[in-house]
């Protein structure tokens, strides 16, 4: 499952996931294998997610059991992240309070300006500077000499005129 997996075609799988796994008549394993698995679809497909499911789903979280009530708390969240208008005021905290953004529309791709992570670069070409182009030898094959040429070829044994008699 991916951002491009129409939400169509997930959300049968997700509505049996529901209700075959996370109800009150599962087991505890069921129920919580049932929301850590749900999760895992959400992180994935984003688009997938509906506000009544979700918000039946996080109620899960004052369940009486800790790993069911842990399991719907990482549910919630993975929604808090990415789609918070899908929660109440309560649920979505200090951080998702603020923000009213919902996730993309199925098959929109968000548009990267820049290089991600070019300023961690930059600062450590500052506090490392190159010296010389001696770093970059090793990596080009500049630096080798001609006797060094061989290393990565065949060497050529002389047999001698030996047979090889293998004993059985």
């Amino acid at each position: 499952c991916h951002d491009l997996v129409p939400p169509d075609a997930v959300e049968p799988m997700l509505t049996a996931l529901v209700n075959e796994f996370v109800s009150n008549r599962s087991s505890i394993e069921a129920q919580c294998a049932g929301l850590n698995t749900i999760r895992e679809i959400c992180l994935r497909c984003p688009t997938v997610m509906d506000e009544a499911l979700i918000t039946d789903l996080v109620m899960y979280k004052k369940d009486k059991d800790n790993s069911i009530s842990s399991a719907a708390r990482s549910l919630l969240q993975v929604v808090r992240k990415l789609n918070p208008a899908l929660l109440k005021k309560k649920d979505r905290g200090i951080e998702g309070s603020g923000r009213k953004g919902t996730a993309l529309a199925y098959g929109v791709q968000p548009i990267s300006y820049g290089v991600e992570g070019i300023e961690l670069l930059t600062t450590q070409l500052k506090d490392n500077p190159i010296k010389s182009g001696d770093e970059w030898e090793l990596y080009s094959g500049e630096g080798e000499s001609d006797d060094d040429n061989d290393s990565g070829g065949w060497i050529d044994v002389d047999s001698g005129d030996e047979d090889i008699v293998i004993d059985s």
